[in-house]
């Protein structure tokens, strides 16, 4: 359920119920699953933090960690 509150600086700004936002995430995690996991194994390559991984490789780890975090939010098991 959404509803209108005041912050601090007297803005009305939307608050929803954390379930709402949750599933609002997942759905914005799957709906970009392809763009995030791309730029995921941009960053990793950039920084070199898996040298001895290929390209592939990086990016089928990346899609297996994604996810497995999407399952985790989607079903609250963290």
């Amino acid at each position: 359920m959404s509803r209108q509150v005041s912050n601090p600086g007297g803005e009305l700004v939307r608050s929803e119920a954390p379930s709402e936002l949750l599933r609002e995430l997942v759905a914005h995690l799957r709906q970009n699953r392809t763009l995030l996991r791309e730029e995921w194994v941009v960053r990793i390559t950039e920084t070199r933090l898996l040298t001895a991984m290929t390209k592939e490789e990086i990016f089928a780890e990346a899609t297996s960690v994604y996810d497995s975090y999407v399952e985790a939010l989607e079903t609250e098991a963290f």
